[in-house]
């Protein structure tokens, strides 16, 4: 017995523009956070959108680097408490994080999970 062709029409999707931006062109760059040159990054507005940072000043971060301060603290506190570089380096969670993240390679791009804090507001 053949398999029946679906009559379902196929459908062509346009291509969607990344969110935050990304150098597409994959050019080596450095991660304001950690310092790693080689990376591709994402800009990372340092107070956050949904708080006002819209026009305020953003920082070209490595995707593990982005990610983590997203899995590690909420908008509020990046707005009140971490909207700087300096501020993040000087957090202690994000600063093991970067003493780890140092060592790796470029290329890599590490599972990141949220914090169990975080996980238990949602």
């Amino acid at each position: 017995m053949g398999r029946r062709q679906s009559t379902r029409k196929k459908h062509i999707h346009a291509e969607v523009p990344i969110a935050p931006r990304t150098t597409l062109d994959h050019q080596p760059d450095t991660c304001k956070l950690c310092g790693r040159s080689g990376v591709v990054t994402t800009e990372h507005h340092l107070t956050p959108r949904e708080r006002g940072g819209s026009h305020l000043p953003t920082a070209d971060l490595c995707i593990p680097c982005h990610k983590h301060i997203h899995a590690l603290f909420t908008n509020e506190q990046l707005e009140q408490e971490l909207h700087t570089i300096e501020a993040l380096r000087g957090n202690e969670e994000m600063g093991r994080f970067l003493k780890w993240i140092r060592k790796q390679p470029p290329t890599l791009l590490p599972r990141i999970r949220k914090s169990r804090q975080l996980r238990g507001n949602y």
